[in-house]
């Protein structure tokens, strides 16, 4: 009965060994998981960055230059310049501007 008992306690031991061991590697699966998540909830999130705006060196450009550029920009276009302008520079007379374009479109 010794034996039996010692064998039992000896392979519970090794199961939890186990168990604890896949645990860990579940925990940073998930971990590695949730932090994929996280980026591409950002990048989603974060809206346009410069470089991907339809105006070439926007940030460089005064509102009156960008206002005269975006009655050649498509709706889609447009929107992206929007949300770039609302996420970054706040200017109200690019935004007036792209108002009245969407407007009259």
């Amino acid at each position: 009965a010794k034996g039996v008992a010692q064998r039992a306690r000896q392979e519970a031991g090794e199961l939890r060994d186990e168990a604890v061991e896949e645990a860990g590697e579940l925990r940073d699966s998930a971990e590695k998981t949730g932090r994929k998540a996280g980026r591409r909830f950002e990048r989603a999130t974060q809206g346009p960055e410069a470089g991907d705006l339809p105006i070439k060196k926007y940030d460089s450009l005064t509102a009156t230059e960008v206002n005269g550029k975006l009655s050649n920009l498509s709706a889609d276009q447009l929107r992206t310049i929007e949300d770039y302008e609302r996420r970054n520079r706040k200017r109200s007379t690019v935004l007036d501007r792209i108002d009245s374009l969407k407007q009259s479109a």
